[in-house]
């Protein structure tokens, strides 16, 4: 059997605790250590293979830095993080402390720059970075401070072919000479930066998913540089092509544009046409490439959604659902009073009804069908009652991408399941459902909005998420539930709130579940998911459902909660 070999890995050497008690009394490194391993480890983000070294002693360090390097391929990456405190003696040699590191030997117990450069050097990769966050300082004998400078240089004495370096500061914040301490320590915010810029995903600068070294080195500078003036990371770089660190899914909020003054004033004219043919414009300015200018399209139509015309109502929740209008049947003019004097206007207006009164005693004796053939009638009717009734079950203004399934299974995400989009007779809108199948046995499954349905929550607007849903023979009379769910702008850990309404699946009708829900903090994600738990489920149960919609009204719950 081939296997595929891990060809990303990583070391994390992090040292806060120290024999030497002129160590003990420095700055200890940023205590961000495990943060770092895992969000290297997660295979959403880093996806590295990774080691962590804490509080090890020189022979230990040693020996794990030089097994990291060794038996290596040229694709290999390989990351190694350095958090503990580099000392450079009176000729300029760098070294770094471990656990049981001696001041006064320092050649014999500190990590020189030279040998971890020369174990770079013989390693076979040829993609190699290095982040240091050391807390640097110098041991001088009583006078000779000088000869050394204040430089550590570090990037220089570790700098070669084939690696990327980047250093939180290099800078010396201490010196002894002799027995007397000079300088003073700052924190570091280096690998807290490093950290952040990872797991939120925002050091993808160039918003494509990927976070280079380039990214990371301008996202932590620029972090680093905001929380204090005294330490400057820098890079040195020598590389061929692009080193990706991580993956990313941030995107960074979209404030909506500014839209044509003109354009806003039309959808508050006391015309309806004009307001209407606002819409029209707004519609279009949704399909924009500009992010920006959609999102205020949207917003605008979401406030003419409930306008008092009809006409402009129903346009405007056909520009939201990116449905086509359905043509409006136009009222007769109101009858107009006869002139003083003047009865032609009447025997018109006896003739008309006399026309009215015949063609209803035609069509009652037909059967009520203009049509020829039988059973036309009846068809024709229920199917419009059907699409009448039908089309009020997605709501002006709703937020969420093909809630009908018109378009397949486009905008929606898996949660333990299969998705298919299929054609039914029943369906509550349109012409199609979905069909959520199980892939695991036992336990709990469903359908997810792709993305978020809401990118920028307000606190204190209100929100409803209705749903349709039909059991299968498998899953008749299970339980089922419709959430809405708030998250941070990063991360899935934690939910701000959510609210579910539940209820149990028929196979033969479908159900409707609503649950209303108020936004708790600005600039969160919200999103709708049902999800049916059913203990002893095999793999291919499936339920149904359509007309998934999450809308900014506040509406009543129907179900139970969940």
């Amino acid at each position: 059997m081939t296997t595929t070999r891990l060809t990303r890995h990583a070391l994390i050497v992090a040292t806060a605790n120290y024999n030497d008690s002129r160590l003990a009394q420095l700055r200890s490194p940023a205590a961000d250590a495990q943060a770092l391993a895992e969000v290297l480890s997660d295979p959403s983000k880093g996806d590295f293979d990774v080691q962590l070294g804490l509080n090890e002693t020189h022979s230990e360090l040693t020996r794990r830095i030089a097994l990291f390097f060794r038996d290596r391929i040229p694709n290999d990456l390989l990351l190694l993080h350095l958090s503990c405190h580099g000392v450079k003696d009176e000729n300029g040699e760098l070294y770094l402390a471990a656990a049981d590191t001696d001041m006064d030997l320092l050649s014999a117990t500190g990590i020189s720059a030279g040998w971890l450069n020369e174990r770079i050097d013989r390693t076979r990769s040829r993609r190699t970075v290095l982040l240091l966050d050391c807390c640097f300082s110098g041991s001088f004998p009583a006078g000779v401070r000088h000869r050394a400078g204040d430089s550590m240089d570090a990037p220089g004495q570790l700098q070669g072919r084939g690696r990327a370096i980047i250093t939180a500061s290099n800078a010396m914040e201490y010196a002894y000479e002799g027995d007397e301490l000079t300088g003073e320590g700052r924190p570091s915010y280096f690998t807290e930066a490093v950290v952040e810029g990872l797991q939120t995903g925002k050091a993808d600068l160039d918003m494509d998913h990927l976070v280079s070294i380039d990214d990371l080195y301008h996202y932590v500078y620029d972090r680093v540089r905001e929380r204090t003036p005294h330490q400057t990371p820098s890079i040195k770089s020598d590389v061929e092509g692009v080193l990706y660190l991580a993956r990313s899914s941030y995107r960074a909020r979209t404030a909506p544009a500014a839209l044509d003054p003109g354009l806003v004033a039309r959808t508050e004219d006391r015309q309806a046409g004009v307001r209407e043919s606002a819409v029209s414009e707004l519609a279009r300015l949704l399909n924009s490439s500009d992010e920006s200018v959609a999102m205020a399209a949207r917003e605008l139509l979401m406030m003419m959604a409930s306008d008092d015309s009809r006409r402009v109502a129903t346009a405007t929740q056909a520009a939201l659902t990116g449905e086509a209008p359905q043509p409006q049947t136009a009222s007769p003019p109101p009858a107009q009073a006869p002139r003083p004097g003047s009865r032609r206007p009447v025997a018109i207006g006896a003739a008309l009804v006399a026309a009215v009164v015949v063609v209803v005693l035609v069509i009652a004796l037909s059967g009520g069908s203009s049509k020829s053939g039988s059973g036309a009638s009846s068809a024709g009717g229920s199917s419009g009652q059907a699409t009448t009734a039908a089309a009020a079950k997605i709501p002006a203004g709703n937020l969420v991408k093909n809630a009908s399934f018109e378009h397949g299974t486009r905008d929606w995400d898996i949660f333990n399941s299969n998705l298919a989009a299929e054609q039914a007779a029943d369906a509550p809108d349109g012409t199609h459902v979905v069909r959520v199948a199980a892939t695991n046995g036992g336990g709990e499954w469903g359908i997810d909005d792709l993305g978020d349905t809401v990118s920028d929550s307000v606190a204190g607007r209100r929100y409803t998420a209705k749903a349709w849903v039909k059991g299968t023979d498998a899953t008749d009379g299970k339980q089922v539930c419709l959430t809405v769910r708030e998250r941070p702008q990063q991360g899935d850990a934690q939910n701000v709130g959510n609210e579910g309404a539940g209820g149990l699946l028929s196979s033969g009708r479908y159900t409707e579940l609503r649950v209303p829900y108020m936004a708790q903090a600005d600039g969160d994600r919200v999103d709708v998911h049902i999800t049916a738990n059913v203990a002893g489920a095999k793999p291919g149960d499936a339920f149904l459902a359509d007309a998934i919609s999450l809308s900014p009204t506040n509406g009543g719950m129907i179900g139970a909660g969940c």
